[in-house]
């Protein structure tokens, strides 16, 4: 049930709320006995009934012509929530609420908790006109009968510019343009108006007589004395070497500066005259000074701006003049001096002094004693004596004087009466030359330049000396004051000599066989003696044909150098001259080579060329089987067969190859471009171009165990049957950033760059040659055992087989990680015939070459090790 506790509204007037306030009693006595019944009906009939009050409403808009209210005058609920909003008509602004609401929010929220009367406030819109002056003048302002309020919107006012005495006006700025005056604005909003006005303007002419400026500058007037006009201030500035006098026409006078007012046009000179200066002269040792005007005037006071001089500096007797000094800088005498400026000129005066200027010729030292007269800071003064006295070092001899002075007495005194240049020559006393022989031969001696005595040689004296060994000997070295290896020698005669010629007796062309004196190789017999010095050290000194080699030992050809019981220990420089046409045949022998057994030994800079080399097991063009040594900068170009057959090497144990090459054909059981059988070896930075021919077949190694590949590359084709590679057939070496380019083509396990990988890791390594097997078939490896891994390498080259063949990998029984092949090139879908192919990825030609490369391979190390090209990458070594 409701009950209206109110219903009148609150601006009722005061007599009608009295009477409201006495039936407020009698209707609180009324709900007084509602509620006792409804109390006593609520306990009688356990039933309970709400009651709530309704509270009035009423809004109003003052002025009411203003705006407006919404929601309109109304009834709501106690608690109820009223959201009320005033809306302004045109030209009118809400202010604010007031009555049983206060504040300036619009729209308003209010809380229904009794009866109220909200009023909205309005209030008129007006702008305001701002005037502002730039210049002397005012803004009059009228506001045209079209409306009656002053600036209210729409009011249309006048303005007009009035310019004070002495200035006009110019033109409006801010919320007015042009120059219209006077002129009209419509008051829409605040507006601002500016008047610019301008000062009138006379002319002032200045002339100048003389030489100088003058400047100009606006004072301005005191307001009551001068209130239009302007007062300038000239300042003469006369030009250099002038000065200001006086005024003349609508100014006089000598003041400086000096102010004139602007009343009317005005004439104005200045008058400017040359200034006077003094020349001040001074004398810097003995001597004098004479002046003699060139041009311009002279008065008592000195000489006029720009008048010339002439000044001369006279040197008194044993005096030389040397410079002006102070305002002049110069060496010229007479000089001429332009009067611009007050002069301070000194004339610098020296007493003459001489240079003795001494020499040596030869090795000794020349002494200066004063005798008479002084001695100057760098010299001495004219006619001053002094003794001369040479002294020659430990085994010189003073020959005599030569210059200013021809003469051999010493010591010497001269007068210096002028420069003098004086050579002291020395001679070297006579040497010795005492030369003996270690061995069986001749030395003779042959004089080139210089002199010969009956003791000895002058010094200077140029030799040429040479050791002629007796037959079966050879010249090794110089022992003594001389030194190395020169035969014959040039020795210039600048010291006792006391050498011997060392000679060995040998077959080779000269040397000892130390490392500091080798025994020199010249022919291919000197070659083949070395079988009978495998622990010395050998050079060669020239290319060596080995044609004839065909020939030897019953056709069998050169005996390779060391065996198996008697090995190579020395060391071998080839000096990069070759060795060609080397002929060896030895097919039932095993360890065949240029060297047969190497150990311990260091062979370097070897060049075999048209090489055909034939053995049983362990064949190689320079070695045929090589232990715990090394190999570097050497190639080999040729025929290799045998067994075990490589191009460099037959079979490697515990040694280092380097920068080492093949190019030919191999055959053999086990056949590898540079080695047969690598085992616990390096090969660094080597490479075969050579064809491979075996039953197990590797572009660089036919089998390989425990070492490193690294760096190196093949590309010569390979042809085997089982375990054939671009690089290595049979594998259980870490290959790293090497590739193969060849073409492979076998039975089973066929890979573009190992055949089988049973143990070790390849990476950063790739194939590209085309990989034609029958069986376990891959584009990079034929098989991958358990113990062998593939990491961030690829393939491209077409790969064709019948069984497990894949893009990739034929056989795959261990890891790959990021290894790619592509599928068009490759021609094959999947990257592993059998086995797991994870870590494999195919990608298309275009997406595996150019700068595609990059992005599709994202794993690769492009900073440190590949880079991008036209075709596939490659590796950064290869640049």
């Amino acid at each position: 049930m409701k009950i209206k506790i109110s219903g009148a509204p609150t601006t009722a007037p005061s007599r009608v709320v009295a009477k409201k306030n006495v039936m407020a009693r009698q209707y609180y006595s009324i709900i007084t006995v509602l509620s006792l019944f409804v109390i006593f009906n609520s306990c009688t009939d356990s039933a309970t009934t709400e009651s709530t009050p309704i509270y009035q409403l009423n809004v109003a808009a003052e002025p009411a012509e203003a705006g407006s209210v919404t929601p309109a005058s109304g009834e709501y609920d106690n608690g109820e929530t009223v959201e009320i909003s005033a809306t302004a008509n045109e030209n009118w602004i809400f202010e604010k609420w007031q009555g049983g609401h206060n504040g300036t929010a619009n729209p308003a929220t209010l809380t229904m908790n009794r009866d109220k009367q909200i009023t909205a406030l309005f209030v008129k819109i007006e702008y305001a006109l701002n005037k502002e002056i730039h210049g002397k003048g005012s803004i009059y302002e009228r506001i045209l009968p079209s409306k009656t309020t002053t600036h209210e919107p729409g009011t249309l006012v006048e303005v007009i510019a009035v310019p004070d005495e002495g200035w006009r006006f110019s033109h409006w700025e801010s919320d007015l343009d042009g120059s219209e005056n006077p002129t009209t604005l419509t008051m829409d909003g605040e507006k601002t108006v500016t008047a610019v006005f301008e000062r009138r303007e006379y002319e002032l002419t200045v002339h100048i007589e003389g030489e100088g400026a003058v400047t100009e500058e606006i004072i301005q007037a005191k307001a009551s004395e001068y209130p239009f006009e302007t007062i300038v201030q000239l300042t003469a500035n006369p030009a250099t070497g002038w000065e200001f006098d006086r005024w003349e026409g609508d100014l006089t006078g000598h003041e400086n500066p000096s102010q004139i007012k602007i009343t009317d046009s005005r004439d104005v000179t200045a008058i400017f005259v040359r200034q006077t200066f003094i020349i001040k002269t001074s004398v810097n040792g003995e001597g004098s000074i004479s002046k003699e005007l060139i041009s311009g005037s002279e008065t008592e006071l000195g000489y006029k701006y720009e008048s010339q001089v002439e000044i001369t500096a006279t040197p008194s007797a044993g005096w030389q003049f040397i410079q002006w000094q102070g305002d002049i800088d110069d060496t010229d005498n007479p000089i001429i001096v332009d009067i611009d400026s007050n002069k301070e000129i000194t004339a610098v005066f020296e007493r003459i002094e001489y240079q003795l200027s001494i020499e040596t010729s030869g090795e000794g030292v020349v002494s200066i004693e004063l005798i008479s007269g002084e001695a100057a800071d760098n010299g001495y003064y004219y006619g001053t004596e002094v003794e001369l006295t040479a002294e020659p070092d430990k085994e010189w001899t003073f020959v005599n004087w030569t210059g200013d002075i021809d003469s051999d007495e010493n010591p010497i005194t001269i007068t210096i009466e002028e420069n003098k240049s004086v050579t002291a020559v020395f001679a070297r006393d006579e040497y010795t030359l005492d030369l003996t022989i270690d061995g069986d031969g001749e030395i003779s001696i042959e004089l080139l330049s210089g002199e010969q005595t009956e003791s000895g040689y002058k010094f200077g004296a140029e030799l040429r000396v040479n050791v002629s060994p007796a037959e079966g000997w050879n010249f090794v070295f110089w022992d003594g004051d001389i030194n190395g290896t020169d035969n014959p020698l040039k020795l210039t005669m600048d010291q006792n000599y006391t050498s011997t010629a060392v000679l060995d007796q040998s077959p080779f062309a000269g040397g000892n066989g130390t490392e500091e004196f080798p025994y020199q190789i010249s022919t291919v017999e000197q070659l083949q003696a070395i079988n009978n010095y495998t622990d010395r050290n050998f050079v060669q000194i020239n290319d060596i044909d080995a044609s004839e080699t065909e020939n030897w030992n019953n056709s069998s050809g050169f005996n390779p150098i060391g065996d198996d019981v008697i090995r190579f220990t020395g060391k071998f420089n080839g000096a990069d001259f070759t060795i060609e046409s080397l002929f060896i045949d030895r097919s039932n022998e095993n360890n065949v080579g240029l060297f047969s057994f190497v150990n311990y030994s260091d062979l370097k800079n070897i060049h075999l060329v048209n090489a055909n080399i034939t053995g049983s097991g362990n064949t190689g063009g320079i070695i045929g089987n090589m232990w715990n040594s090394s190999l570097s900068n050497s190639t080999v170009n040729g025929i290799i067969s045998g067994g075990s057959a490589g191009g460099l090497v037959g079979h490697t144990l515990g040694s280092t190859i380097t920068e080492s090459s093949s190019s030919g054909q191999i055959n053999g059981w086990r056949a590898g471009g540079l080695i047969g059988s690598l085992g616990s070896t390096q090969l660094i930075e080597s490479n075969s171009s050579s064809e491979i021919y075996g039953s197990e077949a590797g572009g660089l190694i036919g089998e390989g165990q425990h070492g490193n590949i690294i760096n190196s590359s093949s590309s010569g084709d390979v042809h085997g049957t089982q375990n054939v590679g671009g690089i290595a057939g049979s594998n259980n070496t870490s290959i790293n950033n090497s590739y193969a380019t060849g073409n492979v083509t076998g039975d089973t396990n066929v890979g573009g760059l190992v055949g089988n990988q049973r143990i070790r890791a390849i990476s950063n390594s790739y194939a590209t040659g085309t990989v034609n097997g029958n069986e376990v078939v891959g584009g990079l490896v034929g098989s991958l055992s358990t113990d062998g891994t593939i990491r961030h390498s690829f393939s491209s080259g077409f790969v064709s087989g019948s069984i497990d063949v894949g893009g990739l990998v034929g056989l795959n029984g261990s890891s790959i990680e990021f290894g790619y092949w592509d599928t068009q090139s490759t021609d094959q879908t999947g990257g592993v015939g059998r086995g797991p192919s994870t870590g494999t990825n195919g990608l298309t030609t275009s997406e595996m070459t150019g700068s595609s490369a990059e992005t599709s391979m994202p794993e690769f190390d492009w900073i440190n090790i590949w880079i991008t090209t036209a075709n596939y990458p490659i590796l950064r070594w290869q640049q």
